[in-house]
């Protein structure tokens, strides 16, 4: 779904497609990481909520572990959601560290008030109210998109608002 939105934050706002690939994708792997989803996906290669699992792996090859989960009290012992949990986050913290170095902002507000400044004021700012009327149409939009269907975990439209809603104002979910 980092696609998806990035079709419709382009179509919208001119947003260019990496840069709002990079404003949503923490938000779309905390989404898909759980492990009772909403919904699953169509396809019969997602037998059950595997994105963990393999978030987890993707953390362990650019060499994150989950010794923190060992030595805060779980010992030997410690489940393997709560491991894979753990290496998510890691891997989520690592993807945010990377877009801070590489000067992407955290959010398309944020963005829009760096354009705003950069442009010194010839250009019509997007305020957070422009952007939050579109986000319902913003939702319905990237739900449609081709790309939704391939996501682990198929979303709700009220779902994809609320991811939408995060990278646009950088209010977080749980």
């Amino acid at each position: 779904i980092a696609h998806s939105f990035a079709h419709q934050l382009g179509a919208a706002f001119h947003v260019p497609h990496g840069l709002a690939c990079a404003l949503v994708i923490t938000h779309v792997m905390r989404y898909n990481a759980v492990k009772n989803p909403t919904r699953m996906g169509v396809f019969s290669q997602y037998m059950c909520p595997q994105s963990a699992e393999r978030y987890a792996s993707v953390a362990r090859f650019v060499g994150l572990d989950a010794c923190e989960v060992v030595r805060a009290g779980e010992g030997d012992d410690a489940d393997d959601d709560a491991v894979n949990a753990f290496l998510v986050e890691a891997l989520i913290d690592e993807v945010e560290a990377l877009r801070e170095r590489l000067g992407v902002p955290a959010t398309l507000i944020a963005y829009f008030e760096e354009q705003q400044l950069a442009q010194k004021g010839t250009q019509v700012p997007i305020t957070r109210e422009a952007i939050a009327a579109k986000l319902d149409g913003l939702a319905l939009a990237a739900f449609d998109d081709q790309c939704t269907g391939t996501n682990p975990r198929y979303p709700l439209i009220s779902e994809l608002k609320v991811l939408l809603e995060c990278a646009c104002f950088g209010d977080g979910i749980e």
